[in-house]
Formats: C-alpha cells, structure tokens, sequence
C-alpha cells in the first residue's frame, strides 16, 4: 500500500511543480509566495490532488503562512 501512496503523493508533487505556478498567476497575478487559501482554493478549482494539498501550500507560500496554517 505504501508504494502507491508514494507514487501518487510524487504525480501531485510533479504536477504542482509543472501546474500551480500558472494557474496561481492566472488566478492572483504574480507573487514570490501565495496565501494557504489563494493556493488550496487553486488546487480545488483545477482538479489537481487534494489529498496532497499541504504540498503545494509548502511549496508555493511563505514560512509563517504555511506554520500558521498547521496550527
């Protein structure tokens, strides 16, 4: 079971990497980091994975946003 957990926790990675940069664009114009919401709301809106969504708020928001989105 891991090892499809981690082959689709890779394809979400993979596709944020390749997709969430436009689309957030597209959506909020361009920023270096985005909100947790602005990026959640994008990832729902273009169908990219959910479950992984934590990811892409990492990967595209700054350090105090995505910590005050954990707690």
């Amino acid at each position: 079971m891991g090892l499809i957990k981690n082959f689709n926790r890779n394809r979400a990675i993979k596709s944020y990497i390749k997709m969430l940069p436009s689309l957030l664009t597209k959506d909020y114009g361009y920023s270096k980091t985005y909100t947790p919401k602005q990026i959640k709301k994008t990832i729902e809106r273009s169908g990219l994975s959910v479950t992984d969504a934590c990811l892409g708020i990492v990967m595209f928001s700054g350090r105090e946003a995505f910590d005050q989105y954990h707690q």
